[in-house]
């Protein structure tokens, strides 16, 4: 589809060189001062009438449909049962173009580029990942980086389940460390992600009881025994979470090429609606790329907290 688009102007504006100029000839420097004046010479054009229109058909620009201060409630009773080490943060709404693309298996038509090389936030554990390496890069191999943070984040790909929008918050957590051999840093990290996203789930204001949760694990390092997950990780999760469900899910399909070494689901049952899909996460190769290191371990994850707000109408 883009293709032909381009195709079109192309044809329609006479100009063949257009399409290579913008996006191989112009340094990079000059392609966003060509951006700035051509977006300044748009809106000088625009009207008040115009701009509310925009307002008002926009799926981007929409407010939330739940009371602020039900997110405020939940935020709050998130940051204060968060593990020992992990260091709340506040992010940018903007991060370097390029952040989920380059690194991972993102499409950049999934995300809500702007001028001045930036792009919004699509995703915070990318963003989190920069400042882990930083950390990382700063402070020296041995200190371990963990990091949390409730982000509203913006996508672009059409989603058609009435639950979700094109802005939406979602509670992140990242570990960054190396390697520690036998697979002891991956599953002790893992363990800390998934019982502090139970520990959240938990609340007493969403109804849930531990039988309807379920922990969705994908082996995707064939040297990471199934043995040794349930001893090291399920086994004392489940001392901890007494009726969570924990099951293998090696048919897995979505986040094979993203995610390495190990991944999960969180799921969540409510009866009268059906179950959902409410955490996702696992270990990525980020932080070895930006450091050019392999030894780098970079664990993510992320709970739907909006969602889940939207589903259980809890705090309200």
């Amino acid at each position: 589809m883009e293709n032909k688009i381009i195709s079109r102007i192309i044809r329609e504006t006479g100009n063949t060189s257009l399409f290579k100029t913008l996006t191989e000839d112009l340094s990079s420097s000059d392609f966003q001062s060509l951006l700035l004046e051509v977006y300044k010479k748009r809106t000088d054009a625009l009207s008040a009438s115009q701009v509310f229109k925009q307002y008002c058909s926009s799926r981007f620009v929409p407010p939330v449909q739940y009371p602020a201060e039900a997110m405020l409630q939940l935020e709050q009773y998130v940051y204060s049962i968060r593990p020992e080490g992990f260091e709340a943060i506040e992010l940018s709404p903007v991060g370097p173009l390029g952040n989920c693309s380059v690194v991972a298996t993102v499409s950049q038509n999934k995300v809500l580029s702007a001028s001045r090389n930036l792009e919004l936030v699509a995703d915070a554990t990318n963003m989190m990942a920069l400042e882990a390496a930083k950390r990382r890069k700063g402070q020296g191999s041995k200190a371990t980086v963990k990091l949390c943070t409730s982000h509203r984040h913006i996508r672009t790909q059409q989603l058609a389940s009435p639950e979700h929008s094109a802005h939406f918050k979602i509670f992140c957590a990242v570990t960054a460390g190396r390697d520690e051999g036998a697979f002891s840093f991956e599953l002790r990290e893992l363990q800390e992600h998934l019982s502090y996203h139970i520990g959240i789930l938990s609340h007493p204001a969403f109804g849930f009881n531990p039988q309807q949760i379920e922990i969705r694990l994908t082996r995707l390092n064939q040297h990471l025994s199934q043995a040794l997950i349930i001893e090291q990780l399920i086994n004392p999760l489940q001392d901890i979470h007494e009726g969570v469900l924990f099951k293998f899910d090696p048919e897995r399909e979505t986040g094979r090429g993203y995610y390495q070494c190990l991944c999960f689901k969180i799921n969540v049952s409510i009866p009268g609606k059906g179950e959902f899909e409410f955490g996702d996460g696992g270990f990525t190769n980020w932080t070895q790329q930006y450091l050019g290191n392999k030894k780098e371990r970079f664990l993510i994850s992320a709970l739907g907290t909006e969602i889940i707000l939207n589903i259980t109408g809890a705090f309200r």
